[in-house]
């Protein structure tokens, strides 16, 4: 083998190897994102449990599917709630992997959607930009916060 031919070999195993590090810290990133999300949820069914054993909410536990990455797909939980007149809110996440947070998270209705991006694991808020301002704001994700947003896109 020639010292070129030798040099490539070496470049291609590191190649390899950086390829297989990156892939292995995507899986960790996902597993954790995956397992904060269904945090999530649940902590949205406890604090809309007095409302669907009163009849007033349904709530389905559903799936979606989300593709970051060529060749990986996978299947985090969401919710869909669904008022007594036939009005839902379904609770999506939308990727790990965006600009300025550790995660995206849409409510999405025919009224609107509001979005919940994860600035640090487990910690969820709101965020829209201003209208008068254009800068962006936020609100940390909080009972109140969840049900003053519900409200408005269940009405």
């Amino acid at each position: 083998m020639t010292e070129i031919e030798e040099l490539l070999d070496k470049l291609r195993h590191q190649k390899g190897a950086i390829a297989s590090s990156r892939d292995d810290e995507w899986k960790r990133m996902r597993a954790e994102w995956i397992e904060d999300v269904q945090r999530l949820m649940d902590r949205i069914v406890v604090w809309l449990r007095k409302a669907e054993e009163d009849d007033l909410v349904t709530l389905d536990r559903i799936t979606v599917a989300i593709s970051e990455r060529d060749g990986d797909l996978y299947r985090p939980a969401a919710l869909r709630v669904i008022a007594p007149n036939g009005r839902f809110v379904e609770i999506v996440p939308k990727a790990r992997t965006v600009l300025g947070a550790l995660g995206r998270v849409d409510l999405v209705s025919r009224r609107g959607r509001a979005i919940l991006a994860r600035f640090n694991p487990g910690e969820w808020s709101f965020v829209w930009d201003s209208a008068e301002t254009g800068a962006w704001r936020s609100e940390p994700l909080t009972e109140e916060s969840l049900a003053r947003t519900l409200k408005e896109m269940l009405a």
